[in-house]
């Protein structure tokens, strides 16, 4: 395009020749009259009419007539109408190019059509079209006239030949050829027929003939000054928002989107902003989690009045995720909650101030999403891990084991048990071992414990029977799965006797069995068989000193009928060998009767015999020596040398005290025993208790047990002479402990005492005496007891010394 003429400078002057142009090749069949257009460029407002130049040197030029106005005084001026009517429709004789006052024609009184005003608010890539010109250069006027001085500059209007290049224009308002019409949306189409409509949207009241005062009103409250065509629309959007009494939370969310951008200011239009983000945080809030997500991003920062209780957007956040469902996107939400370019800082705080009060119904609804996330974003879920309470978490996300399996079980695995989420870490050891639970108990023990717990380990434990449990005990060094074997072989000992008991761990897992049941030694319903193992493993490796400890005070410490008993005291250790001869001491007792036709019953070997001897078994031993026979009592005691006196004293005293005195034989056994034990106590409490012609025949076994007068009395022994003096020695001594002289004796017997020692005792007296008389004294012994007799008639002693003596 050329210059002509111009008032402004040559660099200008190409410039505007540029924006003047056609905006493009005009369509086939286009005919080309006048059209306005306006622009602020630079810092001034050109408005100019483009018409058809038929002078021109060739078909199709145009020519363009400017007006350029400064910014604050196009912004002043009010009718368009004397702009206008100076701009040339044709080339003029001569050009004038000249700087010109121009005053205002008037007061436009017409408003813009409402649909039209509606259109012009209402944000949109496409101006508002009409393909009349007259009716083109109308709406402007009367738009121009309505709008606020500092938004007149920014409307932007001309001809257009395609959205495109109105779109790159930036036209608000564009002419358009007939032929183009279809090419723009139905709904930015002026339509003549609807100029007497009110407008819809509060903007478009603001503009048209309609009520504005509520949107002026809102301005107010917002405490804006500076209002632009482009603020315009969006504040009537947050006006119409803000006057409803029920406000959807998409609408809530727009309006906290536009106030945010038209007042940044936290201090200005704390009223509105109070009402939107109830709105949006409660009124009627998020009713979804993609209401959640629309406002991830919201800026905050215009809003720091509702951040002064920042509980109120978690309790939004906690209040949608309680109500999540499967088909819920929620791994994109939590992904979010830790991407700083996603979502502000406000929303992904409480975001995850939601995840670290999380409830067990949450982290029910919470767990599938999050296996998923940890598949598909391992790095954000492991975060989410960290957030979560790891308990109510683990616990939620093990009832909903996920579906993978291979490398992603792999890689997850370490993730989790670091995480300390052992029951999820659990669910995936198992998954892996789909068909073979053994296995994966296998590598759960065989793992870093200090890394993975035993969350795993007993996951497995409750997925095996009780005979694998038992079978795992016995070959995994483990302490849990040992544990858990012992707890199976409490309830049902017969598990273990498949097992080989010469085994170490095997030996263990039955220990702790015995520590919590006294019944676990019953691994088979056979003693013997139980005995016969035990002792196999005795005699070779060796048992756990603590398990034979255990074992010898339960019913296989009876060694008593086992076949190799006598060598089981030499193997077992001295902590438990008494308890096991304890107790084989006690049913050799209990059995006593029963055993007594079997003569290797009688000879137990001696640390049974010793045991047997006990002091603690005596009570026991002597009430079935009571219960068996004599003859029984006396085998008991000939073939058990450590059985003490005084229970042959108390056996033999129960025979007699009930009236079952032993014949001849038994009491000559009896005899024979207690010279052999040299019983001399107990052969004198026999005579003295039950006298000695009772027990005759014992008594002329171990008549030596008895004094020398007891022997005498009862016949049990035939004195010589001397004898018969020391018998006769101990009477007189009894009789008159003072001598010979004492009661005349002597002298009644006819003796002279000046014959006699009266010097020294009176025993020494007497024994002097006696033997004189023995020996031809002038008195004879005979003589002697005579005069006893005369003191003592009754004296039986004296009446059988009397009848043996000089004979």
């Amino acid at each position: 395009m050329n210059v002509l003429s111009s008032s402004v400078s040559d660099a200008q002057s190409q410039s505007l020749a540029h924006y003047l142009d056609l905006p493009g090749q005009p369509p086939q069949g286009y005919v080309l009259t006048s059209y306005v257009s306006g622009a602020l460029i630079g810092n001034s407002y050109v408005v100019a009419r483009t018409s058809s130049d038929p002078s021109a040197e060739r078909n199709g030029m145009v020519f363009s007539h400017a007006i350029v106005v400064a910014k604050d005084d196009i912004e002043a001026f009010a009718d368009l109408r004397a702009i206008f009517g100076h701009l040339q429709k044709a080339r003029s004789s001569p050009l004038l190019a000249e700087r010109r006052m121009i005053s205002a024609t008037g007061r436009v009184e017409e408003p813009p059509p409402g649909p039209f005003s509606d259109m012009v608010t209402v944000p949109s890539k496409f101006p508002a079209i009409t393909v009349d010109d007259a009716r083109f250069e109308n709406l402007i006027i009367r738009l121009w006239a309505k709008l606020p001085p500092a938004m007149r500059s920014e409307l932007r209007f001309g001809l257009s030949f395609g959205p495109d290049e109105a779109q790159s224009q930036g036209l608000q308002i564009a002419l358009v050829p007939a032929s183009l019409e279809m090419l723009w949306p139905l709904e930015r189409r002026i339509d003549a027929t609807y100029d007497q409509s009110p407008a819809r949207t509060a903007a478009g009241r603001y503009l048209s003939s309609g009520s504005s005062g509520k949107l002026e009103a809102h301005i107010e409250d917002l405490n804006i000054h500076s209002i632009s065509l482009s603020k315009i629309a969006l504040l009537g959007r947050s006006c119409e928002i803000a006057e409803k009494t029920s406000v959807s939370f998409s609408d809530a969310v727009a309006a906290l989107r536009v106030v945010g951008v038209l007042q940044p200011d936290p201090d200005k239009g704390t009223s509105v902003k109070r009402k939107i983000l109830d709105a949006v945080l409660s009124r009627p809030g998020p009713a979804a989690l993609e209401h959640i997500m629309a406002i991830r991003n919201v800026n905050w920062a215009p809003f720091n009045l509702a951040l002064d209780q920042p509980e109120e957007l978690e309790m939004s956040f906690a209040n949608r995720m309680a109500s999540i469902g499967p088909q819920d996107d929620v791994c994109e939400l939590l992904v979010a909650m830790f991407d700083a370019e996603a979502a502000t800082r406000e929303w992904r705080r409480a975001g995850i101030g939601v995840l670290g009060a999380m409830t067990k119904n949450m982290a029910i609804k919470l767990a599938p999403h999050i296996w998923t996330l940890l598949v598909t974003n391992t790095e954000i879920g492991v975060m989410v891990l960290g957030e979560a309470p790891t308990a109510l978490l683990d616990l939620a996300m093990s009832q909903t084991p996920p579906t993978i399996a291979g490398k992603a079980i792999e890689q997850l695995s370490p993730l989790l048990a670091r995480a300390r989420f052992h029951k999820s870490e659990a669910q995936l050891l198992l998954l892996s071992h789909p068909k073979n639970i053994l296995a994966a108990l296998e590598e759960a023990c065989g793992r870093d414990h200090s890394v993975y717990g035993d969350t795993a380990i007993e996951y497995c434990l409750l997925a095996l029977p009780d005979e694998v449990i038992v079978t795992s005990a016995t070959s995994l060094d483990n302490d849990l799965v040992i544990e858990a074997g012992a707890k199976v072989v409490a309830k049902d000992p017969s598990f273990l006797f498949r097992h080989d008991i010469s085994k170490s761990q095997v030996q263990t897992l039955w220990h702790r069995s015995l520590l919590k049941s006294q019944l676990a030694w019953q691994i088979a319903p056979d003693i013997s068989s139980i005995q016969d193992r035990l002792f196999k493993a005795i005699s070779g490796a060796g048992v756990n000193a603590g398990l034979l400890t255990i074992l010898m005070s339960t019913p296989l410490g009876d060694w008593c009928a086992f076949e190799c008993r006598a060598q089981v005291w030499g193997l077992l250790p001295s902590t438990c060998r008494s308890s096991a001869l304890s107790e084989t001491a006690a049913s050799w007792i209990a059995s006593y009767p029963a055993n007594v036709g079997n003569p290797a019953f009688f000879t137990p070997e001696m640390p049974l015999a010793e045991s047997i001897a006990d002091d603690s078994q005596s009570h026991k031993l002597l009430a079935a020596l009571k219960a068996g026979t004599f003859e029984a009592a006396l085998d008991t005691f000939l073939g058990n040398h450590a059985l003490p006196m005084g229970l042959f004293i108390d056996t033999f005293k129960a025979f007699l005290g009930a009236g079952r005195t032993p014949d001849g034989v038994e009491l000559e056994r009896a005899g024979r025993l207690a010279v052999a034990r040299n019983w001399r106590t107990a052969s004198r409490t026999f005579g003295y208790t039950f006298g000695v012609p009772r027990l005759k025949p014992y008594f002329v076994v171990c008549s030596d047990h008895l004094d020398s007068w007891t022997r005498f009395s009862n016949g049990l022994w035939r004195p010589s002479q001397e004898d018969l003096l020391i018998l006769l020695l101990e009477v007189v001594c009894e009789l008159y402990p003072n001598g010979p002289t004492q009661a005349d004796v002597w002298e009644q017997a006819g003796g002279d005492l000046s014959r006699l020692s009266t010097h020294g005792s009176g025993r020494n007296q007497w024994r002097e005496a006696l033997r004189f008389a023995r020996f031809g004294g002038e008195i004879s012994l005979r003589d002697l007891l005579n005069a006893m007799l005369a003191d003592y008639p009754l004296n039986s002693r004296l009446q059988q010394i009397s009848g043996v003596i000089g004979q």
